[in-house]
């Protein structure tokens, strides 16, 4: 979302959709879905709005796994959304994490996931996040301390990437912003749950095996999640 969002579009969109049906993208897939419900374990959602959701990859999951009711999807890239309209999402909208069509409260839960890297105002989109949302937020990201993320930065360097315009986050980072932020408009927040994945992937191989046997608890794993209680 944010301008910086607009490096999916055309042939990218549609790359960035075929990479789930790769052998080493259904892995990926498979374990950052089990970190999801990790950390999104017990919690009780109806209506699930997902800022930037791209392609729709995860609308399926929000609607089984969470078995919420109403699921929205909200992107800056018509080509993206154009792909997201027969994977479970009950609403689609074109717009900007900036400045979110919705009323006050709309969303049990407001989630990002791999899409916060790509806005520009990061500030502005949680605000935005935190007005929209009833009770949670949660946040998918690219984990700046991780082996993945140091290979995508060093092979930006040298190939054309979409990750060289992505700024790679931490959990204390997401969580320092997101209190920041909390306190400006005199909501509380709280961390309820976070974890990683991928400690070992390269963009060619993972291992579901050793992923699975090391768990979440690891702080270098290419994918982070975390999940926040917001009153």
């Amino acid at each position: 979302m944010g301008s910086s969002r607009k490096v999916f579009v055309g042939e990218k969109a549609l790359k960035y959709d075929e990479f789930f049906s790769t052998k080493y993208g259904r892995k990926v897939f498979l374990l950052e879905k089990d970190l999801m419900a990790y950390c999104l374990k017990n919690l009780k959602v109806s209506s699930v709005l997902e800022v930037g959701c791209g392609t729709g990859v995860w609308g399926e999951f929000w609607k089984d796994y969470l078995k919420a009711r109403f699921v929205a999807g909200l992107d800056i890239s018509y080509d993206m959304l154009r792909l997201a309209r027969t994977k479970g999402f009950g609403e689609l909208l074109l717009g900007s994490a900036e400045s979110m069509p919705f009323k006050e409260k709309s969303f049990d839960l407001v989630a990002f996931v791999t899409s916060l890297e790509f806005i520009e105002n990061r500030e502005k989109t949680v605000w935005e996040a935190l007005r929209v949302t009833k009770r949670y937020l949660a946040v998918g990201y690219l984990n700046r301390f991780s082996f993945l993320a140091f290979k995508r930065r060093v092979k930006s360097f040298f190939h054309r990437s979409v990750y060289k315009k992505a700024q790679f986050l931490t959990e204390k980072e997401i969580e320092k912003l997101v209190g920041r932020v909390a306190e400006k408009i005199g909501k509380s927040v709280n961390l309820i749950k976070g974890g990683t994945t991928l400690n070992f992937s390269t963009e060619r191989f993972v291992s579901l095996k050793l992923e699975r046997f090391l768990s979440f608890n690891l702080p270098f794993g290419g994918f982070g999640f975390v999940v926040f209680e917001v009153g």
